[in-house]
């Protein structure tokens, strides 16, 4: 960290990358290399205004406020200086075979995944699993971070076979989705079982007959192999009660079951009684200056029973509440507000049904819309980063330029 007097400033190597993206951004506009014509719309003035908003709260909530320095320095790096990578995106995608690749590198990406899968079923637990426990019986076969990673990639690949019809490259899309379906469940994160199954009946309602169809027929192709193979194991698991498999399988479906019921029995699990313990505490707090919030850096304290503690507001598992009770109605206001014009202006450019990027980067928004209500995304910088992007590319989708790319 870079230490100033008793205070510590992480700088991580992804900030380090998104400096050289803007210092490279700078210097091809500067020799007039760059061929995209800049063309300043409504959504980009708000999120200035939200940027501006941070930049203003940091110095606020320091000496006004009296807040914590680091928590307020770390809050206007995850929501001002992170955000900029939605024009960075926008600045540097030119047309259609760029969003391509970058598709295509990303999908990349989330196939090296598969590795920690393996490692995570051969060792019983994934690494870095350790740094969210669960809060039912179980392990995690598969970290939080990588799970998120597979689960936005999840949609546009079922997407990807909707639209495109290649018999070869579908069975192996097929093969990764039921891959990645079952990282996604290993990773016990129910928020995200229920943000992927809320998104994907989103985008299945907005879809066109023909790729509704298409649809079904790959969840035919799909849930059958997986129904036999879950008969086959509960069979061989009955045969040999003893067994290291019986045993296993056990495990798997208790665990699994936990989650799931705990879902629908949310007072009697710990992490979200905390939650509302923590949402409760810092509501309290907000109710005293609603308009302009408490400002970035605080704490709130939280009992029940033998427990007491002060949390961080950036860090109560909520991301909307966090923004609401940090900047209040303004700040909250003018976020939404920019997620609005956003998806105003997708809405408006045409097209979305029939559209494979246009409906993929909508199904990555609404994966993160659900999930922020359950976890602290945009206070996170290996959550948050895609998210900024998805909104950068929405926006170059968005634009009247894009048909002709």
């Amino acid at each position: 960290p870079l230490i100033l007097g008793k205070t510590e400033y992480k700088i991580y190597p992804l900030d380090i990358i998104i400096l050289g993206i803007i210092l490279g951004l700078i210097i091809s506009f500067l020799k007039k290399s760059s061929r995209k014509k800049i063309e300043v719309k409504k959504a980009d003035k708000i999120l200035f205004g939200f940027i501006f908003l941070n930049v203003a709260y940091y110095f606020l909530s320091i000496y006004y406020f009296n807040s914590n320095s680091y928590l307020s320095f770390s809050s206007l790096k995850n929501y001002a200086f992170y955000s900029l990578l939605y024009f960075l995106t926008y600045l540097s995608v030119e047309n259609k075979e760029q969003i391509k690749r970058l598709l295509k590198f990303y999908f990349s990406g989330t196939i090296f995944i598969l590795g920690f899968i393996a490692f995570g079923i051969i060792n019983g637990t994934g690494p870095w699993t350790e740094y969210t426990p669960l809060s039912t019986e179980g392990a995690r076969i598969l970290a939080f971070t990588h799970g998120l990673y597979l689960a936005l990639a999840l949609i546009p690949l079922t997407l990807l076979m909707a639209f495109k019809k290649n018999e070869k490259l579908n069975k192996f899309l097929i093969s990764l989705i039921l891959i990645f379906s079952a990282g996604i469940l290993g990773t016990m994160m129910r928020h995200i079982w229920v943000a992927l199954a809320l998104a994907f009946c989103l985008i299945y309602f907005m879809l066109q007959a023909e790729q509704k169809k298409e649809i079904k027929n790959i969840l035919f192709k799909t849930i059958l192999p997986i129904t036999l193979f879950i008969l086959l194991f509960f069979y061989s698991s009955l045969m040999l009660p003893q067994s290291k498999l019986s045993k296993s399988f056990e495990n798997i479906q208790e665990a699994i079951s936990q989650r799931s019921v705990s879902i629908i029995r949310a007072n009697k699990d710990e992490s979200f009684v905390w939650r509302k313990i923590v949402w409760e505490s810092a509501w309290k707090e907000y109710q005293q200056n609603m308009f302009f919030g408490i400002g970035t850096g605080q704490k709130v304290s939280v009992e029940n029973g033998g427990y007491r503690d002060f949390v961080e507001v950036r860090n109560m598992h909520n991301s909307y509440l966090t923004i609401l009770a940090q900047f209040g109605i303004l700040g909250s206001g003018l976020f939404l507000y920019f997620i609005f014009t956003l998806l105003k202006n997708l809405i408006k450019s045409g097209n979305i049904k029939t559209d494979f990027y246009k409906m993929s980067f909508l199904s990555v928004l609404a994966v993160y819309s659900v999930a922020f209500v359950f976890q602290p995304y945009l206070e996170t910088n290996l959550l948050a980063v895609f998210f900024w992007i998805n909104l950068g590319l929405i926006r170059i989708v968005s634009d009247q330029n894009y048909e002709n790319s």
